[in-house]
């Protein structure tokens, strides 16, 4: 059975949750879930850890008909307000560690770990790194991951999301109370705009106004 994936994104007024798999590489969801917590939080800073942590185990621990627990796995992806989101441009090069000078996923760690390692302003963290672009040797340039491509070096151009520590903290602190793993943080302004790219009628260029609801 293919391995299940949850996403949890909580709002100023709802959290919501999705559980699914991918197969083939397309997304097959399973099983959705909302909830109300009006006055929970007020502009992404949460006012009552106990009872939004309560409703989140709530969540969790839901079963179907047969009283078998839905959700299957405790790893989620965390989806955050862009609230004091800072965004910078970075870029890193790393030497390739096969002999032959061919790219693996090592590489690509690497060198987004470099990126990773980068100062970020007083007071953040660093969110998601979105690659723009690798540059490999005679200034060849790839826009997915170059996985066995030949080169002896590997330059990454990305740009850096960062939010306030004490924001990420604060998320995280309820979804772990809940008996969650956060395996990653995305950015709900940048989830959507990656929705967009495989939505029709969505032009190639917009501007996004995203209400924190």
């Amino acid at each position: 059975m293919e391995e299940q994936n949850i996403v949890i994104e909580i709002t100023d007024t709802e959290i919501r949750l999705l559980a699914g798999y991918v197969n083939n590489n397309k997304p097959h969801i399973c099983y959705v879930s909302s909830k109300s917590i009006k006055g929970l939080i007020s502009n992404g800073e949460i006012k009552d850890h106990s009872t939004l942590t309560s409703i989140l185990l709530s969540m969790k621990n839901v079963t179907d008909q047969n009283g078998n627990k839905i959700l299957t796995t405790d790893d989620v992806t965390v989806i955050l307000p862009a609230i004091g989101l800072n965004i910078f441009q970075c870029e890193k090069t790393t030497k390739v560690v096969s002999v032959e000078s061919i790219i693996s996923s090592v590489d690509i760690q690497n060198v987004i770990s470099l990126i990773e390692k980068e100062p970020t302003p007083q007071g953040t963290e660093v969110i998601e790194i979105v690659p723009d672009q690798f540059i490999l040797d005679n200034n060849r340039i790839s826009t997915v991951q170059p996985l066995g491509e030949r080169s002896d070096e590997i330059t990454l151009n990305a740009k850096v999301h960062t939010l306030p520590s004490r924001t990420v903290a604060e998320y995280k602190r309820v979804i772990e109370n809940a008996h969650f793993t956060i395996s990653r943080f995305c950015l709900n302004s940048y989830a959507a705009c990656e929705l967009g790219k495989y939505t029709q009628g969505i032009p190639d260029n917009y501007i996004l106004v995203f209400f924190n609801i």
